[in-house]
C-alpha cells in the first residue's frame, strides 16, 4: 500500500491473514511461512500466519538463501552481514565492497567480492569463518555441490577456481579477449562458461583451467538445461554453431539467416534455426537435420512436441502453422497474423490479427476456429484452459480486464484494471486503479472480495 503496509489475504475468502510494515516485500521463505520486508535501513522477517515479527536486522536486503534460514544485508558502505532469520542474530560480518553476496545451494557458504582488492572470498555461513580467497572481485559463483568457488574480474582477463575446503587454486585461466562479466558452471560441474562485454563466451576445464573453446561469432543462446550453446553468425557469416558445454567441443555448424536466434526444445534434444522462408529442426547431439518446414519466427511448445511458424499461404495471406517437432509433419495451418501462445494443455493456439488486433483461439489438432475476442492485450489462460483474460485501455490509459469463456467467447466478468489468474485458475484478480484490488470467481464472475491495493496484483 502507499503507506508501506504489506498485507497477506486468504484467496478463497478475502480474509486478511496478516499485515506488516515495510516499504517493499522482498521474499517469501520456501515453505511460505515467513516473508521478508525492507525499508528505512532495516530488514524485517514476519510470521505469515500470525503477523508477528520474527526478527529485525539493520541494513538493506540483498539475498535470502534457498532454505530460508539465512539472509544477507548490505549497509552500502562496504559491510555485508549474514543473519539468522529465526533469531535475528548476526552470524557473520564481512567488510567488502561487493556487487551482491551469494550463497551456496545448501546455504552453508557465502561468497563476496571486493572491487578495491579484486578478491573474491568464500565464508562459512554458520560463523563467518573465512574459507578461501581468490582473485576476481566482480562476480563469483559456487559449484552445485559448493566445493568450488569460481570468480572473474572485470578489470583484467582472469578467471580463477579455488577449492573451498583447502583454499588451493585449482586453476587460473587467462587469455580472454575482454574483461569478463559473468561466469557459470556447466551442468555436470566439470566445465566453466565465462562471458564478457561484447565478447563471445569461453568454455574452460574446471579442473585444469585449460581453455577448451572460444565461441566466436555473434549473439549466443544457451539451451534450457545448459548442455549446449548456440552461437548465431552475423552477416556475411550466417552459420549457427552448436557447442557442447560439458566438453567444450563444437558439435556442428548449421545454416541460419544471420538475425534470428536459434530456439531449443525444453529437453535440449532439438534446436530450430531459420533461413529465409524455411525453418529447420536439428538434433542437438549431432547437428543432423531432422525436418524442414515452411515459415519463420519459430516457437517451440512447452512440451517440446510442437513448433509453430509464421508465413504466407499464397504469397499474400499470412498464416500460422503448427508442426510436429519430431517428424516435421504439419498439424494445422490457420489464417492469422502472428502466433501468441499455446493453451496450458496445448489443445489450443492463440493468434493475433494484423488487421484489427483480434485474438483468436484455434484447435491445435485440426486448425478449426474456436472463438475470437477483441482486446488490446492477451493476458493468459486459466490452468484448465477453459477461460481467458484480456485487457483493454482507452485513450487516457484506463485499463479494463475481461474474463471470457474460452469455448464460446461469452464474457464472464469485466472490471476496471489489469487481470491475472490464480495458479489454479479458480480466481482472477484485478487492480481497479482506485486503490482497490478485487478477486473474482473466474467461472461465474462473482466478486469474492475487494481489498486495498495500488499495484498490479499477483497470486
Amino acid at each position: 500500500l502507499s503507506d508501506g503496509t504489506v498485507s497477506v489475504f486468504e484467496a478463497a475468502t478475502g480474509a486478511e491473514l496478516s499485515s506488516f510494515t515495510g516499504d517493499d516485500l522482498r521474499a517469501f521463505s520456501v515453505d511460505g511461512t515467513k516473508l521478508v520486508t525492507s525499508g528505512g535501513g532495516s530488514v524485517k522477517v514476519w510470521d505469515v500466519a500470525s503477523g508477528t515479527q520474527v526478527s529485525s536486522v539493520g541494513g538493506y536486503f540483498e539475498w535470502l538463501c534457498a532454505d530460508g534460514t539465512k539472509l544477507a544485508t548490505d549497509d552500502y558502505e562496504g559491510l555485508i552481514r549474514i543473519w539468522d532469520v529465526e533469531t535475528g542474530n548476526e552470524i557473520a560480518s564481512v567488510t567488502n565492497y561487493i556487487v551482491e553476496p551469494v550463497f551456496s545451494n545448501d546455504c552453508t557458504k557465502a561468497a563476496t567480492g571486493d572491487y578495491d582488492t579484486c578478491l573474491a572470498t568464500g565464508w562459512a555461513a554458520s560463523n563467518g569463518a573465512q574459507l578461501a580467497t581468490t582473485t576476481g572481485g566482480s562476480t563469483s559463483v559456487f559449484s552445485a555441490d559448493g566445493s568450488q568457488l569460481v570468480a572473474v574480474s572485470d578489470v583484467d582477463d582472469t578467471v580463477t577456481v579455488v577449492d573451498v575446503a583447502t583454499g588451493e587454486e585449482s586453476s587460473f585461466a587467462t587469455g580472454h579477449a575482454s574483461p569478463q562479466r559473468s561466469v557459470t558452471f556447466g551442468p555436470e560441474g566439470n566445465t566453466i562458461v565465462s562471458e564478457g562485454d561484447f565478447a563471445a563466451p569461453v568454455i574452460w576445464d574446471a579442473a585444469s583451467g585449460e581453455q577448451l573453446s572460444a565461441l566466436t561469432g555473434g549473439p549466443t543462446v544457451t539451451s534450457p538445461l545448459g548442455t549446449e550453446i548456440a552461437v548465431r553468425g552475423e552477416y556475411p557469416d550466417e552459420t549457427v554453431t552448436l557447442w557442447d558445454v560439458a566438453t567444450g567441443t563444437q558439435i556442428a555448424q548449421i545454416a541460419g539467416d544471420g538475425f534470428t536466434d536459434p530456439v531449443f526444445s525444453p529437453d535440449d534434444t532439438k534446436v530450430v534455426t531459420v533461413v529465409p522462408g524455411e525453418t529447420t529442426i536439428h538434433d542437438t547431439a549431432t547437428g543432423a537435420e531432422l525436418a524442414k518446414v515452411v515459415g519463420e519466427y519459430p516457437h517451440v511448445s512447452p512440451s517440446g512436441n510442437k513448433v509453430v511458424t509464421e508465413g504466407y499461404d499464397d504469397g499474400i495471406t499470412t498464416v500460422v502453422m503448427v508442426w510436429d517437432l519430431a517428424t516435421g509433419d504439419q498439424i494445422c495451418s490457420v489464417p492469422a497474423g502472428s502466433f501468441e501462445r499455446f493453451s496450458p494443455d496445448e489443445s489450443r493456439i492463440v493468434t493475433k490479427s494484423y488487421e484489427d488486433g483480434t485474438y483468436s483461439l484455434w484447435e491445435t489438432d485440426s486448425g478449426l476456429p474456436v472463438v475470437s475476442v477483441s482486446a488490446d492485450s492477451f493476458n493468459g489462460f486459466s490452468a484448465d484452459a477453459t477461460r481467458i483474460v484480456t485487457t483493454d485501455h482507452d485513450d487516457i490509459g484506463k485499463l479494463t480486464m475481461t474474463v471470457w469463456d474460452a469455448a464460446t467467447g461469452a464474457p464472464i466478468v469485466s472490471a476496471p484494471g489489469y487481470g491475472v489468474f490464480s495458479p489454479d485458475g479458480s480466481h482472477v484478480a484485478s487492480s481497479g486503479g482506485d486503490g482497490t484490488v478485487s478477486v473474482w470467481a473466474s467461472a461465474t464472475g462473482a466478486v469474492e472480495f475487494s481489498v486495498a491495493g495500488e499495484q498490479f496484483p499477483d497470486f
